[in-house]
């Protein structure tokens, strides 16, 4: 009997052991990075952008940003079913 439970010990110790080894196979690892994608000087980026957020305790955020040419930003962001939930900022962007 307990050479039995022996063996069943050293099996379930090889299934284990042999789903941690490697398949071999490497993979390249891709650096997700935003610089360098948005230039200054690119025309594409200004605009105003508009979208609905979620929200944990509320209906969403309706939030609205402009940004303009001229390095300023306004956002807006409302939230939807709450008393006094509109915020309202403005400022100046670097890139």
């Amino acid at each position: 009997m307990k050479l039995i439970k022996l063996h069943l010990l050293v099996a379930a110790m090889i299934i284990v052991t042999s789903g941690c080894v490697g398949s071999g196979k490497k993979y390249k690892q891709q650096e997700n990075s935003a610089a360098g994608v948005v230039d200054s000087k690119n025309k594409d980026c200004y605009g105003t952008y508009e979208g609905i957020l979620p929200c944990a305790d509320c209906g969403g955020i309706k939030t609205t940003l402009k940004i303009n040419s001229d390095a300023t930003y306004d956002l807006r962001s409302e939230y939807l079913g709450e008393e006094n939930g509109i915020f309202e900022e403005s400022g100046v962007y670097n890139m």
